[in-house]
């Protein structure tokens, strides 16, 4: 059966904010055009593969010849217990080196054909130590390393070109006083879901929405959520979502960014706010990771692109508003997030 739904508002105090939260993200803007930055259309098929540096691929025949080639043979006893045998000594039959298999093999990595074929070529040169039977055999060995190393030089060279664009001002970190750059108005949730609470069982009170469900937090973000409802100079904080319709950035690679909390500072005693805070959490190990380095450097760039929007262009209830966003470690986040909200 099918969940029953509810909609969730925004609290009363903040139903003047409603369609002018607004987020900036990177942008094509063409004249009078502006549309969402695609991935593979704008960053991908644009990628000057030219300048692939295929010199930290490297296989060694040692590393080859220290695999086994096994075959496995397995079979039932009587009493359906499992027999395994081990052949080898298959090496001798020699096998066909099939370079189209191996382009296929890093197609959705490098989905332009031709080019595979020609960087395929370049690895196979790199390996003139080795016969061709070798590589055949280890195929799918040396096909994980070339994917590694195309991947890796992939992503440099979209980082490059997505810079450029920046640059160029192909790219553009936009920001527009309409419905697909604010925050949503209304949300979903499962009828009868378990609300959040303060850490003394006490109602959440700064939430954009009238009620969170804990059904969106792991214990960090809710930690994290418990923390921004007790500040005084909060206004309101909101867990974003992921997925379509929810706020997220678009950088150089396929993945989109889904920042986990926006928060905004108060004016005084008003309802309005100058300082708008996009908050990323992520647990201590995973604070050196590739994806935690990738949203690091998106950040750096949104911060430095976020000081040359001018928000006044959007209207005069919008001039001086400032925006800032921020990777925060589940063991830092108090010592990240106070200095903010004093």
């Amino acid at each position: 059966l099918q969940a029953k739904m509810e909609t969730i508002h925004y609290r009363t105090e903040f139903k003047p904010l409603e369609g002018k939260v607004l987020l900036p993200r990177f942008a094509i803007h063409d004249g009078q055009i502006t549309r969402d930055l695609s991935y593979s259309g704008d960053i991908l098929r644009n990628i000057d593969w030219s300048q692939i540096d295929l010199n930290s691929f490297n296989v060694t025949v040692g590393s080859l010849d220290s695999m086994e080639d096994r075959t496995e043979r397995v079979g039932l006893t009587q009493d359906h217990g499992i027999v395994r045998s081990h052949l080898t000594g298959s090496k001798a039959a020699p096998l066909h080196l099939d370079r189209g298999f191996l382009v296929q093999q890093i197609a959705d990595v490098l989905p332009n054909p031709w080019i595979a074929w020609d960087v395929v070529t370049q690895a196979l040169e790199k390996l003139h130590d080795i016969s061709d039977d070798q590589i055949a055999r280890e195929s799918m060995f040396i096909v994980e390393r070339l994917r590694a190393v195309v991947k890796r030089e992939r992503d440099r060279l979209a980082a490059d070109l997505f810079v450029q664009m920046l640059a160029d001002q192909q790219i553009q970190f936009f920001i527009q006083s309409v419905h697909a750059y604010s925050l949503p108005i209304t949300l979903q949730s499962r009828f009868g879901t378990k609300r959040m609470v303060r850490d003394d069982n006490t109602s959440i009170q700064r939430s954009l929405f009238e009620y969170q469900s804990t059904d969106n937090f792991n214990d960090t973000e809710s930690s994290v959520a418990i923390y921004l409802d007790k500040q005084a100079n909060l206004l309101f904080w909101y867990r974003n979502l992921v997925g379509e319709g929810n706020f997220s950035i678009q950088g150089w690679e396929d993945r989109r960014i889904w920042p986990d909390f926006v928060a905004t500072k108060r004016i005084d005693d008003t309802t309005d706010y100058n300082q708008l805070y996009v908050l990323e959490t992520k647990g201590m190990h995973l604070a050196g990771n590739a994806d935690t380095q990738y949203k690091k450097d998106v950040f750096a760039l949104c911060n430095n692109e976020g000081t040359k929007i001018n928000w006044s262009m959007l209207g005069a209830e919008f001039v001086n508003k400032k925006i800032e966003f921020k990777i925060v470690y589940e063991n830092e986040w108090h010592r990240t997030i106070h200095p903010y909200l004093e």
